[in-house]
């Protein structure tokens, strides 16, 4: 599953994994009383997001840098499927 929410920003559902191919999945940066209620890690500065769905359905653990060939592998998918279906909505 492809979602995009920002041009040339989507996120790729691939099983239990879920890639953010962007530094961040949010519009807008959420208040910092919000994270603190919730535990929301601070930025990790990462280009991208990495969650395995499974263990942390609450996307707070960035897996990207532990598993950059499962990213790797979820971009050229990614990219595959854009370039599939919709070529023109870059």
């Amino acid at each position: 599953m492809v979602h995009n929410t920002k041009k040339n920003h989507y996120a790729f559902r691939d099983g239990d994994w879920l890639l953010i191919n962007a530094k961040s999945g949010y519009l807008r940066k959420a208040p910092a009383a919000w994270n603190q209620k919730y535990e929301i890690p601070e930025d990790d500065d990462l280009p991208v997001e990495l969650y395995n769905l499974r263990e942390d359905i609450g996307q707070k653990n960035n897996l990207a840098a532990q598993y950059s060939e499962r990213v790797a592998a979820m971009q050229a998918l990614l990219n595959q499927v854009r370039e599939s279906t919709y070529p023109e909505l870059d």
